[in-house]
């Protein structure tokens, strides 16, 4: 029987989330200079290009979601044939599935009326190709549970798109961007394509194929309806309110994009232990302490780093980005809805283990109505950006929290379960009141015309008296799973 303990969880994740974070503070910096150098309009055409990225990836009919659970599956059954079968056959649909994509996005690109976004298309063809085969290989490598050599892979790769990017972004404007990501994707998914040993093939077998999809389509299908629920604020911005000004949200929704990368990266670590233990009994009470701790965890530690991005995107837009300030309070409000995004991030894992990922696409829909209704209404309204914001905070709450209840109901009452939100919620309220108190300090200490760099230096006063009060609730978390933070015992010992 497989060994799987809370310890082991953590140790992964604070390897992960060590090289998680060094990437994302290189990706961060990244996304600070990129808007500078290519101004609102053109930031906002290489945030459009990301929809075709994001899309194009659900035209395999889930056959690669469904690796999520078929590659550990097996592997905990000893099955090395079907682990195999099933790898390749979905490595051939991939490759189809981006083909499609690749030859809509000529069309559009032929057919659409801005020239400079339709030539900006064509060059992104072969990042959209090369991007795709590293999402592949990337979840490949996850499902193996190649957690540490993944992160390493993953900090240098940062480095080396950052400064390729930045380079030629500065030389070449958005086409040195484009070239610049897709060079970098090239030599990452090189170096995972020997990491498996060049052990991968294009096959064709039909069980197999339609295993996978059985599988996998409930799932890809809420991936589907959860991106499209993530931006239909973007697509309403630029329907009612135009490039740049998707350009100044784009802001936002990219440094919130990278704080939701940690929960990301514990969802990927603990998806195929969820699995591999499912396997052994098929039973749904083994899982339950791996579906409670993460959410707990997470809902502790996000208010924290929420509340220091809070006081510091302030600081950075005035200093370093003063023409993205229209997109400041979006970016603000957008952070409460990281937390409620975050916090299930792992129960998405866990629906595809026990195989109900069929039973969220109601509250996925639900979630799409409401976001659309909200956010029409209060741009329809004036209330533009902020509003957009806030219509998709809310629209996250009302997601993150039906979430947790689809899953908590396998475990508990429903006393237990709102006693469980209770214990969820009352961080994110502490961390809001905190944050309110902390910025009300720097204003008194900025005064009422102050200098750019008394702001800013009031600005860290803020953030230090929010981080100070809420660093009990940081200590409490940590002593309570301190014994889940040691190594795990080496077999021997066992």
């Amino acid at each position: 029987m497989a060994l799987f303990t809370p310890r082991e969880i953590a140790r992964d994740f604070l390897y992960m989330s060590f090289a998680r974070t060094m990437s994302l503070a290189i990706s961060f910096a990244r996304s600070l200079v990129i808007p500078g150098l290519l101004g609102p309009l053109a930031y906002g055409m290489w945030k459009s290009l990301a929809m075709i990225q994001t899309y194009a990836q659900f035209g395999d009919l889930g056959v690669r979601a469904a690796l999520k659970r078929e590659i550990p599956f097996y592997a905990g059954k000893g099955d090395t044939v079907r682990l195999s079968a099933s790898r390749d056959v979905a490595f051939l649909v991939n490759n189809l599935s981006i083909l499609v994509a690749a030859l809509c996005t000529v069309a559009v690109a032929l057919l659409i009326d801005d020239s400079a976004l339709g030539r900006a298309m064509l060059l992104f063809l072969p990042l959209l190709y090369v991007g795709h085969i590293n999402s592949f290989m990337e979840q490949l490598l996850y499902a193996r549970k190649e957690f540490a050599w993944m992160s390493r892979l993953n900090m240098w790769a940062g480095v080396m798109e950052a400064v390729l990017a930045i380079g030629m972004t500065w030389a070449l404007g958005l086409t040195g961007l484009i070239l610049g990501t897709a060079l970098a994707y090239v030599i990452s998914t090189w170096l995972q394509i020997r990491r498996i040993e060049y052990e991968i093939h294009l096959r064709w077998d039909r069980a197999i194929f339609k295993e996978l999809v059985t599988v996998g389509f409930p799932s890809h299908l809420n991936g589907l309806l959860y991106n499209i629920f993530l931006w239909v604020d973007r697509w309403l911005i630029l329907s009612f309110l135009g490039l740049t000004s998707f350009g100044y949200y784009a802001l936002g929704m990219t440094i919130n994009e990278y704080l939701f990368q940690f929960s990301y990266t514990l969802g990927n670590i603990i998806s195929p232990r969820l699995v591999e233990r499912y396997s052994e009994r098929e039973n749904i009470e083994d899982l339950r302490r791996m579906v409670e701790v993460p959410m707990i965890v997470i809902s502790r530690v996000a208010p924290a780093a929420l509340g220091g991005v809070f006081f510091a995107s302030e600081a950075i837009v005035l200093t370093m980005l003063p023409r993205f300030e229209p997109g400041l309070l979006p970016l603000q409000i957008l952070l409460i809805g990281t937390f409620f995004s975050s916090v299930p991030r792992g129960l998405s894992s866990f629906f595809i283990t026990v195989r109900r990922q069929s039973q969220t696409v109601g509250l996925y829909l639900a979630a799409i109505a409401l976001n659309a209704t909200l956010v029409w209404r209060l741009i329809s309204m004036g209330h533009g950006l902020p509003g957009a914001a806030a219509g998709t905070t809310t629209s996250l709450a009302f997601f993150g929290f039906g979430l947790i209840i689809l899953a908590l109901r396998y475990f508990m009452t429903p006393g237990q379960i709102v006693r469980f939100l209770l214990g969820l919620i009352w961080p994110l309220l502490l961390g809001l009141s905190l944050v309110w108190l902390g910025h009300a300090l720097s204003d008194a200490l900025a005064g009422a015309e102050p200098s750019m760099m008394r702001r800013v230096g009031s600005l860290a006063a803020g953030a230090v008296l929010f981080l100070a009060a809420y660093s009990p609730v940081l200590v409490s978390l940590y002593r309570s799973h301190r014994s889940d933070l040691r190594p795990p015992p080496e077999p021997s010992e066992i």
